[in-house]
C-alpha cells in the first residue's frame, strides 16, 4: 500500500526541474561565452597582461555550474519519482541557501556591496547614485529575506510526517518484496 501523491512535492519538483535545466542551458552559455571571447580578450590592452590561466578560473566556474546544475536537474527528478535521497538533498540545499542568504544579508547590512566599489567623493557628488544605491540595497535586503522564508518554510513542509511518508512508503514496500 502506497502513500497518498501531494500536489507540493510533484509542483516543487516540476519547478526545480524547470529551474535547474535553465541552469544547464545558462551553463552552457557561458561555456560558449567563455571559449567565444577569451582568445580575443586576452590579444587585446590591458588583458594581454593577465596571467595566462586566469580566464580558466571563469571555464572553471562555468564546469561547476553545469555540473551543479546537472545533479541537481537529476535530483528534482529523482524528488518527483519520490526517492528519499532526492528530498533530503533538497532539505540541505535549502538550508545552505538559507545560510547564504543569511552570509550575504550580514555583508549588505555591513556595507560589503557594489557601494563598497565607488568612491566616497563619487557618492557625494551624485546624490541620484547615492539614492539609487540605497533603494537597491533595500530591495536587495528585502528579496534576501523573503527567498530566506521561503526556502524555511520548503524545509519545513518536506520534513512534515506527510510528505516524509510520501518517500518512506516506496522504500518500506520495495524492501517487502522477497
Amino acid at each position: 500500500m502506497s502513500a497518498t501523491r501531494s500536489s507540493f512535492v510533484d509542483v516543487l519538483a516540476w519547478a526545480l526541474l524547470v529551474g535547474n535545466v535553465l541552469g544547464i542551458v545558462i551553463a552552457l552559455l557561458q561555456l560558449a561565452l567563455v571559449d567565444a571571447v577569451t582568445a580575443e580578450m586576452l590579444a587585446t590592452p590591458p588583458l594581454d597582461a593577465l596571467p595566462a590561466g586566469s580566464l580558466d578560473l571563469l571555464r572553471g566556474f562555468a564546469i561547476f555550474f553545469l555540473v551543479f546544475s546537472a545533479f541537481m536537474t537529476y535530483a528534482a527528478y529523482a524528488l518527483l519519482r519520490r526517492r528519499e535521497w532526492a528530498r533530503r538533498v533538497h532539505v540541505v540545499m535549502f538550508a545552505l541557501g538559507i545560510v547564504w542568504g543569511v552570509l550575504w544579508t550580514g555583508l549588505v547590512a555591513l556595507g560589503f556591496d557594489m557601494a563598497a566599489i565607488v568612491p566616497a567623493d563619487v557618492v557625494a557628488d551624485l546624490p541620484e547614485l547615492d539614492a539609487a544605491m540605497r533603494a537597491t540595497r533595500v530591495v536587495v535586503l528585502i528579496t534576501t529575506i523573503a527567498l530566506c522564508v521561503l526556502l524555511a518554510w520548503l524545509i519545513k513542509r518536506l520534513r512534515t510526517p506527510e510528505v516524509k511518508s510520501e518517500f518512506t512508503a516506496r522504500r518500506t514496500a520495495l524492501s517487502s518484496l522477497p
